[in-house]
């Protein structure tokens, strides 16, 4: 993990991604646009926006996350970050290029 200028090395038992983990979106825009209505940041939006207190929309550059979403638990608040990318295709696939560009604009 890199934070500012250090590099924190986590040794992990297991590091394997679970992929079951992961929940599939039935996307009912454009995914090939990322914000404004109609598109994959909007729709994000509205799927969360019953889940939180305050949800910042940030889609200008250098922003920590398309949506900064916050709400509290307990005696906690917890943080939630949204990077949103719109697919270099208008079809929904696996595409390394597209994973390659929303981890590295993901990544501080």
């Amino acid at each position: 993990m890199s934070y500012n200028c250090y590099l924190i090395q986590i040794n992990l038992i297991d590091n394997t991604f679970d992929v079951d983990g992961l929940n599939k979106i039935n996307w009912t825009v454009d995914i090939t646009k990322e914000s404004n209505r109609d598109t994959i940041q909007y729709q994000t939006f509205s799927m969360i926006q019953d889940q939180f207190e305050i949800i910042i929309n940030d889609d200008g550059s250098g922003e920590i996350a398309d949506l900064v979403a916050l709400k509290q638990e307990n005696n906690e608040i917890v943080l939630s970050l949204y990077h949103c990318k719109y697919s270099s295709s208008s079809q929904a696939g696996r595409r390394l290029a597209d994973m390659y560009e929303v981890c590295g604009q993901a990544q501080p």
